[in-house]
């Protein structure tokens, strides 16, 4: 069963089908800025950033339709890589690039340590199973 979020995004996609989000899009950001805040500031407070809005209802219903989305790894993929412009020959637009790698990084270490220390106890030998004995008979 789908989660609710994600039924409600994927209707709102639909409704959005072959319609300008430009205007939208600018509504968001001129509320963003008649409440002081900026994109960085609303996302940080959203993603578990404060702790308030960490608890709220409404706050956690959003985000848990962000977290759990097909489109979060598309988002992701585009902040990696920012599709170029046809009119944009030589200069590459500068995304998070080296943000999501050196990120990507920590999570594989991350992981890493942890299936390390997972199988730690099946790795472990007694001390005495290395004698010489044990090893040569």
């Amino acid at each position: 069963v789908e989660a609710v979020q994600l039924q409600r995004t994927r209707q709102l996609k639909a409704d959005l089908e072959g319609r300008e989000k430009l205007p939208r899009v600018l509504a968001v950001l001129a509320v963003l800025d008649e409440v002081k805040m900026d994109l960085v500031l609303f996302l940080d407070a959203v993603l578990w950033g404060d702790s308030a809005c960490s608890s709220d209802p409404k706050v956690r219903y959003q985000r848990t339709g962000l977290m759990r989305s097909k489109e979060l790894p598309e988002i992701l993929e585009r902040c990696y890589e920012p599709p170029q412009k046809p009119d944009q020959r030589d200069a590459r637009v500068v995304g998070g690039r080296k943000t999501l790698e050196d990120f990507a990084a920590h999570c594989m270490a991350n992981v890493i340590n942890r299936e390390l220390k997972s199988v730690t106890r099946l790795m472990y030998t007694a001390h005495h199973d290395l004698s010489e004995t044990t090893l040569t008979s």
